[in-house]
């Protein structure tokens, strides 16, 4: 029997929430080690040199990388699918995963969220309000744009729902955390869909989760996991109780 799946990071990660998104559309059991990357020593150096978030474990093999790691599922557990059958299709929806882990991930999450959350949350530095207002003004609105001329009128990309619904997604719940959300008036295809799929219970509990956590000291955030329901591992690589930046940290 293959081993259960493990994921080593928070639901806080838009890149954690996307891999727990793919397990929950294809009904396969995981547990979760619920830690910050930040907050992880040497030990985690050893299964991730980036010292980053996601890392899936699972029947021998260890996956780094959220796009790898969702590959990685897709390959083990291939029903229900997450791509569409058409193979230009197939490609648009690995466009899109591409698109939001570069980026709409530089912009809303390190350069928004990360300036008004993380710099003061996780490094103690003062916001930086005015790289948070510079993209808000500019680069968010070049990808809202861009999101609006692909938004499906109703329901998702290709019929159900899927890897190219998710990537895009999942960042948003940052971006409201950083207390910004997309203006139905202004993009109302993309705002509608964006809301379609966060509301989806393939995505909604991983929120739920997160939006839990982020709001409690990271040191306390393990046993909270537990007590709402997150199926946490029975080790951890929660080591530190100050934060480190890791090899490629931007924060």
């Amino acid at each position: 029997m293959a081993d259960e799946v493990t994921i080593i990071g928070t639901p806080a990660s838009p890149f954690v929430r996307k891999v727990l998104a793919l397990l929950d559309l294809k009904n396969v059991s995981y547990k979760i080690d619920p830690v910050i990357a930040f907050y992880t020593d040497e030990d985690f150096l050893k299964v991730n040199p980036l010292r980053r978030i996601p890392v899936l474990l699972h029947d021998g093999n260890t996956i780094i990388d959220s796009s790898v790691v969702a590959a990685y599922i897709e390959e083990a557990f291939p029903t229900p699918s997450m791509f569409p059958s058409a193979p230009g299709d197939r490609a648009t929806a690995r466009w899109l995963e591409e698109f939001s882990d570069t980026r709409m991930a530089d912009i809303f999450l390190w350069k928004c969220f990360g300036s008004v959350v993380l710099k003061p949350g996780l490094w103690n530095e003062k916001r930086d309000v005015k790289a948070y207002r510079e993209a808000l003004a500019g680069p968010v609105v070049e990808i809202m744009n861009y999101l609006e001329t692909i938004a499906p009128d109703d329901g998702f990309l290709f019929g159900d729902i899927g890897l190219g619904d998710i990537s895009i997604a999942v960042i948003f719940w940052n971006m409201q955390v950083a207390r910004w959300k997309p203006d139905p008036e202004q993009w109302p295809k993309a705002a509608a869909w964006i809301a379609r799929t966060e509301a989806h219970p393939a995505l909604a509990r991983s929120t739920e989760w997160a939006t839990a956590l982020i709001k409690t000291p990271v040191p306390e955030q393990r046993d909270l996991a537990a007590e709402i329901g997150v199926p946490v591992t029975d080790e951890t690589y929660l080591r530190a109780m100050e934060p480190t930046r890791g090899p490629m940290s931007l924060f």
